[in-house]
């Protein structure tokens, strides 16, 4: 009998369709693999300029969700982590996540803390959720996936603007129980540079540099495809997982971004 890989995605639902559940899914089919997913809010923009507002789910219904996925399907192989809107949200899915006993998911935590193009300081409960990572969710995840403007958050720092900022910040977050780090979103000239760090030693993920403003969703999407990776071959190393899913984030970029309207743009998964 034909038994498919299924993975979860804990995330928002991008009305737009190029980020959240709606990226994840793209990806994970992809991969063909089964996907399942827990809807935490819904994301919806202002025609006229672009805003991103933010409707949390009702927690009861989130709850219900993670019983139904996590308990009603069988053995999920891996679960990725994306908008979780409220502390209290955070804290529900850590709750549910480490009252798994045994044979709990690889878990990929994408610590979203902005939507892309949205420039506010307005953010939802930042400070809040930072430590709520830190408490509930990053002891129990085998990749973490910020960019560099979530690293320093995590990190209790500035934004980090080099390699050596990248790497401290890497290493404090870290040290709060996660297996890996990668950070996202640095470039040099014409090289894509992620930073991975596994508690021990450092690792410089190079790729060309796509310079197109049509991105919306690739943060989404490179957690998706990591999260797939380990589900796929657990046994690989963690720098392949990050080198593999770099280059499909890559080629995306190259071959299937497009103007969404005048405000983004994203990629289509084709």
């Amino acid at each position: 009998m034909y038994e498919p890989t299924k993975v979860i995605t804990i995330a928002g639902s991008d009305s737009s369709g190029g980020a959240g559940i709606q990226a994840d899914e793209k990806v994970f089919h992809q991969y063909q693999f089964y996907p399942l997913h827990v809807i935490t809010s819904i994301v919806t923009q202002t025609p006229s300029e672009w805003t991103h507002e933010v409707h949390p789910i009702d927690i009861q219904i989130i709850s219900k969700q993670l019983d139904t996925t996590l308990n009603g399907v069988g053995q999920i192989q891996a679960l990725k982590t994306g908008l979780l809107p409220t502390i209290e949200i955070l804290e529900l899915v850590g709750k549910k996540l480490n009252d798994i006993k045994t044979n709990r998911p690889i878990v990929v935590v994408d610590p979203v803390l902005k939507c892309k193009g949205d420039d506010s300081d307005n953010l939802v409960e930042t400070k809040k959720m930072v430590d709520g990572y830190i408490k509930h969710l990053l002891p129990l995840a085998t990749l973490v996936t910020p960019n560099l403007f979530e690293a320093g958050y995590l990190a209790k720092t500035n934004t980090p603007k080099t390699l050596d900022e990248i790497k401290q910040a890497a290493k404090i977050i870290q040290n709060y129980g996660v297996k890996y780090v990668v950070i996202k979103g640095f470039h040099e000239g014409n090289k894509s540079i992620d930073i991975l760090f596994d508690g021990l030693d450092f690792k410089l993920i190079e790729n060309e540099y796509i310079d197109t403003k049509f991105t919306h969703g690739t943060g989404c999407s490179f957690s998706s495809c990591c999260t797939a990776e380990l589900a796929k071959n657990p046994n690989q190393s963690i720098e392949q997982v990050i080198k593999n899913a770099k280059k499909y984030i890559t080629e995306q970029l190259r071959t299937s971004a497009f103007k969404l309207n005048d405000y983004v743009g994203t990629i289509s998964h084709t």
